[in-house]
């Protein structure tokens, strides 16, 4: 909006800002915004017909406000220079094989495009060319690195992790010095529930701030996540004092030091943890398994029936119940757990 502000008789950003209106939902809004950017492309073969998505966008806004006649115009417009696009490309590419197949190829000859011209000679670059190079080298990577991690926080701040990871990932190619960027990578990772793709990032944050209590919460339950119980202690083992309020990573301490051998230990924190939130369904549940793997079969079977007690709709609650009573030869109360 302000871009077209500043250069009210350039086309593209009305034809950007009428997307953007498109795809946030606001037709009304959107609609004379693209048909000023319509409006403004007098000669629609100028940049290979590119106006035919505001043409499509305009009228598909149409359409959702109940102008379907009117719609379906814009629509068919969109498609005929949508078609005119791809037989100027077919040209195109048609020429070039043509004068390739007739002109040996050399890179000391002068490439030419319908955007700007690229030389290619055989004088390589000065000193002082390779420092501006470098100089617009580093600009543009800084550009780049900071558009990405912006996309990614905003998409982090609308709850879409997966896509906010995506766009964090872009921006540690160009830039990876940013600030908390693979902070913020793992943690979207994280939160998007994608353990293994978190733990590269919350390594090498890690890596650099040991001591940060919040990567290594990450990386601790990630690792137990992915059922790497031994790095999931030696994450999370020196943090028990610290966290010792947090029911998250205690449990996840708790099972991983039963899964690693230290069953009296993990069963410990996991009884602490039930004493302290008896309600909580996946504790018991927790604490049923720890006993389970112990052999304790008889207390570990009445820990999953307490689990479904608060929350009979746990799956896995019953089958680990039904695992419980047929070691105890319970065969019918198996079945029916089972069942």
């Amino acid at each position: 909006e302000k871009a077209a502000e500043l250069n009210p008789q350039n086309p593209d950003p009305y034809a950007y800002w009428g997307q953007a209106l498109s795809h946030a939902g606001q037709y009304e809004r959107a609609v004379p915004v693209l048909e000023k950017a319509i409006a403004l492309t007098p000669d629609p073969s100028v940049g290979e017909y590119k106006i035919s998505s505001a043409h499509y966008l305009l009228g598909q806004a149409l359409i959702r406000l109940g102008k379907t006649p009117e719609g379906r115009k814009h629509l068919a417009v969109a498609q005929e220079y949508k078609s005119k696009s791809a037989q100027m490309a077919e040209e195109r590419l048609a020429a070039e094989m043509e004068v390739a197949s007739r002109t040996p190829p050399s890179f000391a000859s002068v490439v030419k495009s319908t955007e700007g011209a690229i030389l290619v000679t055989q004088e390589p670059p000065t000193q002082s060319e390779r420092a501006e190079m470098k100089k617009m080298e580093d600009f543009y990577l800084k550009v780049a690195g900071n558009a990405y991690n912006q996309l990614g926080l905003l998409e982090a701040g609308r709850g879409n992790f997966a896509r906010a990871a995506d766009h964090w990932e872009r921006a540690a190619r160009w830039q990876p010095d940013l600030p908390d960027l693979d902070y913020n990578l793992g943690l979207a990772c994280f939160r998007a529930q994608d353990y293994r793709r978190a733990l590269p990032p919350l390594e090498r944050a890690h890596t650099r701030q040991p001591d940060r209590l919040p990567v290594r919460v990450l990386l601790g339950l990630s690792h137990f996540f992915v059922n790497d119980y031994v790095r999931a202690v030696e994450q999370l083992g020196p943090l028990a004092d610290a966290a010792a309020n947090d029911p998250q990573v205690m449990y996840a301490l708790g099972l991983s030091l039963v899964n690693v051998g230290e069953r009296q230990r993990g069963e410990q924190i996991l009884r602490r943890l039930v004493e302290n939130n008896p309600q909580a369904a996946e504790l018991h549940l927790g604490l049923g398994q720890a006993l389970a793997m112990s052999g304790d079969y008889g207390a570990a079977a009445s820990e999953f029936l307490k689990a479904l007690e608060i929350n009979p709709a746990l799956p896995e609650a019953h089958y680990y119940a039904g695992l419980a009573l047929l070691r105890q030869s319970k065969f019918d109360e198996a079945a029916d757990e089972f069942r």
